[in-house]
């Protein structure tokens, strides 16, 4: 039996939310994913933009001279300070991946809030704009890092379990791997 022909132990690929186990492959199905989630991080992050732009906008026109300034001062901190949260949060290269504890709770948050905003309370529609302005940071962040090499932490620790695991089986010849996981891109990104 040829070296190449042989049965091979063959690694467990985890699922990951969004791209399924075509991380593994890096194949279409991938890439396709990742173009569309692309794209629709990119609408996101414009219709954010643009909602953001509105309401300022509108209270820019309707206060004086101080107002403006106060109005400015808070909305330039507000997204900064979002953009500073999102990139942190959702930088792929985290060694932990963020808890999502708590987020069922504010998502029907949330959802009340944005019913009350639909009922006609401007209480809740200011909530939803400050959320709006707290959202930039992560919408940036969101579609920023889905141009990157991988998408999410919990990717990045997927490929890195699978590197580790390809390392433990150098025996394994570079026909039965997926090419991310070959000798000469192993040897490259150092072992």
């Amino acid at each position: 039996m040829k070296m190449n022909d042989q049965e091979w132990d063959r690694p467990r690929v985890d699922s990951i939310k969004g791209l399924g186990t075509s991380w593994y492959r890096r194949g279409g199905s991938y890439w396709t994913k990742r173009t569309f989630a692309t794209i629709l991080y990119a609408i996101i992050l414009c219709v954010g933009v643009l909602l953001v732009g509105t309401i300022i906008i509108n209270i820019n026109h309707s206060v004086n001279t101080l107002g403006r300034v106060v109005l400015w001062t808070v909305v330039v901190s507000v997204v900064l300070v979002s953009h500073y949260y999102g990139f942190r949060d959702m930088n792929p290269q985290r060694k932990t991946v963020p808890s999502s504890t708590g987020r069922t709770g504010a998502a029907g948050a949330g959802m009340g809030t944005g019913v009350a905003a639909l009922g006609g309370s401007g209480l809740a529609g200011g909530l939803l704009a400050i959320g709006l302005f707290v959202g930039v940071g992560w919408f940036t962040a969101m579609f920023v890092y889905s141009l990157t090499r991988y998408t999410s932490s919990t990717e990045v620790q997927a490929v890195q379990a699978m590197r580790e695991w390809y390392l433990q089986r150098p025996e394994i010849p570079d026909s039965q791997r997926p090419r991310q996981f070959r000798h000469a891109t192993l040897d490259a990104i150092g072992r």
